[in-house]
Order: structure tokens, then C-alpha cells, then sequence
């Protein structure tokens, strides 16, 4: 069987890529950690370009926000999209009600070994942290390259 020009160029820098370890899109994409309420207070690592994904119960004029620095480990990211659906079936949440918010990160540093605290608070707008009713979700974030 005799190869056609392209089809012999694309396997030669195939076998060049696997000889010289180039890893491939697929090998190389780390799953994102996805976080819940439940994951407060848990250290995390993500590796790479690793996203994490915090998904938090949200209701009305309250929302979460990230209390980061410039100088953060994390930075802000794409989250995924939204469900158009809830599994059950049911429409959409009304506006106001009650909901999941969803934020996203990647590493912004890498820490290798020491884990930061990362938090976000859940608060009405303009937020104070002097707030009675104001929450605090926090982790323990460790970047690594790899």
C-alpha cells in the first residue's frame, strides 16, 4: 500500500511527536475540580491549567463574590455553561429565587507545596464583611505546573 504525500507527512510528525513526548491535547487536559458547599474548609490542587469550578446555592439580592488581592494565586476563568434544564425536569429558577452560582478559576501562581486560603462570601450588595448575615466559603488552594 503506498501512502499519498499528506497522509505520509501527517504520520511522520505523528511518530515524531510520540518520540520527542509531545503529549496530545487529550493526555494532557486535566479534569475540573468541581466544589460545593459541602467542600468547605477542604484543600484542593489544581494542576496546570486545571480549572476549578465552585458551584454555591444562591437566593435573591445575595451573591457570592471572591475576596482576592492582585497579587491572588487564582485568577477568574470561563465558567462552564449554564444547565438550560434541572435534571428533575423543571423550568429555570424565577429571578430572585433561589439558584446555583457558578465561578470559575485556573491558577493564576504556582505554589507547588503550600497551600493558600481562598475565600469567597456570600453577602448582599454593597458587601460588608461586619455582616451578621454575611457567609464565608473558604479553601485551601496548592497550584502545581504539572
Amino acid at each position: 500500500m503506498k501512502l499519498s504525500k499528506t497522509s505520509a507527512t501527517w504520520l511522520l510528525c505523528a511518530a515524531m511527536a510520540s518520540i520527542m513526548g509531545v503529549p496530545s491535547k487529550a493526555l494532557s487536559a486535566q479534569p475540573d475540580i468541581v466544589v460545593t458547599e459541602q467542600d468547605n474548609g477542604k484543600d484542593i490542587t489544581l494542576h496546570g491549567s486545571q480549572r476549578l469550578i465552585i458551584r454555591l446555592p444562591s437566593t435573591g439580592p445575595f451573591s457570592w463574590s471572591a475576596l482576592m488581592s492582585p497579587d491572588d494565586l487564582l485568577a477568574f476563568t470561563k465558567a462552564p455553561a449554564p444547565e438550560k434544564k434541572k435534571k428533575n425536569g423543571d423550568a429555570m429558577p424565577m429571578v430572585g429565587g433561589s439558584h446555583d452560582q457558578v465561578l470559575a478559576f485556573r491558577a493564576a501562581e504556582f505554589t507547588e507545596s503550600s497551600s493558600q486560603w481562598f475565600q469567597l462570601i456570600f453577602c448582599r450588595a454593597p458587601c460588608d464583611l461586619k455582616d451578621p448575615s454575611a457567609k464565608i466559603f473558604k479553601l485551601g488552594i496548592t497550584t502545581q505546573k504539572k
